[in-house]
């Protein structure tokens, strides 16, 4: 059987057509974010807590408690659309309490107690309140 000159080329084609599509699939997979780090397996453990029975398992708004609710949760998905970017700073202050959240009851006694009080009692931001900032951010529409 012969072999057509062409075909070291149409392989080489179909070799380039691969490689091109599986850098297609690593780049969409790195612009979704790793969601395996540490930081967002905290953040989605700590959500899952704190923040599911209101918010939703995926952050819409629509927990089990969001009807018992005078003011409605926020859908934690739609931020970064509303802001045009996801203000992370905001969210975080809304999280520890340094920015007062309707939804979240006063400062005395938010929801959640003191969990995520601001540096939970030193300067700077806790770990968990980034790794919940940073979960959240991963959800984002």
């Amino acid at each position: 059987m012969r072999t057509s000159p062409t075909c070291p080329s149409r392989a080489r084609l179909f070799a380039a057509i691969a490689l091109a599509l599986g850098f297609a699939v690593l780049a969409a997979t790195l612009s979704a974010g790793d969601q395996s780090t540490p930081a967002l397996q905290k953040g989605r453990s700590l959500y899952s807590q704190y923040c599911r029975s209101c918010h939703g398992v995926t952050g819409n708004g629509d927990g089990p408690t969001a009807t018992s609710l005078k003011i409605p949760p926020a859908d934690l998905t739609s931020i970064g659309k509303k802001y045009n970017g996801f203000p992370e700073e905001k969210v975080t202050d809304w999280i520890d309490g340094t920015k007062y959240a309707v939804g979240h009851g006063s400062r005395e006694m938010p929801v959640w107690g003191k969990k995520f009080g601001h540096g939970q009692g030193g300067s700077g931001v806790s770990a968990e309140v980034q790794a919940l900032t940073a979960y959240i951010k991963s959800i984002q529409k």
